[in-house]
């Protein structure tokens, strides 16, 4: 009897975990799908107002969201029915598989370039030198970069839609070399260069703030925002907090996955990997869910921007009729 109980009780815990994995994806996947969402409409309102929509700054940012929507909607949703509900849409069609790999890679990487660029105005806006002044806030200029920049990662992550099949029982590259270098540049832009990339600005933006408030400088921004700038340097520094807690964890699982993939592991050691790398996941959509969040939080003028179009529509959906 005990020889049973001791056989069988790392198993029911096993099968504890693994239910708790399923759990943990489809409640909280759920809960960031839904609320990501929201965020990103909130955003979109906000950054297409008459206030936002000229500054170089907000273009950025509204791109940036657009390719958030895509990863909520599409890298998201299929993760919750896959790893959730066991409804495998890759395995069933081939095209779909590599549409969705392609938007995995080419939107979470414009998502993070975008945010970049709106982080690199900011800090050029709060330069000494009027040469590096002039570069900030050039809104034809961010809309080349823009293009630009959707083009550079269309020919980085286009090879998925032609070289990504799920003959294996799973959609994953095809074997030989182009899995070497498919897997090689995942790890270099989403296991390095991005995490890398968004300290590094932080830090930056974190110096210019300090600067800026020794210097006592005012910023000067055209319209009738001058005096948000500070607060905007302030919503972009916890956005880059929020970006770093969004690649950090995933780059780090990355790497581990590189390197342990050889290994023999117990299902005990499994079971808790799937389950932390549950939580890693659901980590790495936390950016594109919650920017909307942090700047209601952080930035006064954002809120009472989004406040000011919410009673607008408001008003239109329920008009008020005042009796001559």
């Amino acid at each position: 009897m005990d020889n049973t109980t001791t056989i069988n009780t790392p198993s029911s815990l096993r099968i504890a975990l693994m239910n708790l994995t399923t759990y943990t994806t489809i409640c909280g996947g759920i809960f960031i799908f839904i609320v990501g969402n929201f965020g990103c409409m909130g955003n979109i309102l906000v950054f297409r107002s008459q206030t936002y929509r000229r500054q170089a700054c907000f273009i950025y940012l509204f791109w940036e969201t657009i390719a958030s929507l895509f990863i909520l909607n599409c890298i998201l949703l299929t993760r919750i029915l896959e790893s959730g509900f066991r409804i495998s849409l890759m395995n069933a069609s081939l095209t779909f598989c590599r549409i969705r790999e392609f938007i995995s890679l080419f939107m979470y990487q414009n998502e993070n370039t975008l945010f970049l660029f709106a982080t690199l105005d900011k800090i050029l806006s709060a330069q000494r030198s009027i040469t590096l002044r002039q570069w900030s806030n050039h809104v034809p200029l961010a809309y080349k970069i823009i293009i630009g920049n959707a083009l550079v990662w269309l020919l980085m992550t286009g090879h998925r839609l032609i070289l990504y099949t799920n003959v294996y029982g799973y959609c994953w590259s095809e074997e030989g070399s182009y899995r070497t270098f498919d897997t090689s540049l995942d790890v270099s832009l989403s296991a390095i260069a991005s995490p890398l990339l968004v300290i590094v600005l932080a830090v930056l933006l974190r110096c210019t703030i300090r600067n800026v408030n020794q210097r006592r400088v005012i910023l000067k921004i055209q319209g009738n925002l001058q005096e948000t700038d500070s607060q905007l340097t302030i919503m972009l520094l916890l956005q880059s907090i929020l970006a770093i807690i969004n690649y950090v964890p995933y780059g780090v699982y990355i790497l581990y996955s590189m390197f342990t993939k050889e290994w023999i592991k117990s299902p005990w050691r499994v079971a808790w990997e799937q389950l932390i790398l549950a939580f890693i996941r659901l980590g790495s959509y936390v950016f594109a869910a919650g920017t909307f969040y942090v700047s209601m939080v952080s930035n006064p003028s954002f809120r009472r921007e989004f406040l000011k179009i919410v009673r607008v529509q408001k008003g239109k959906i329920h008009p008020v009729y005042i009796k001559s």
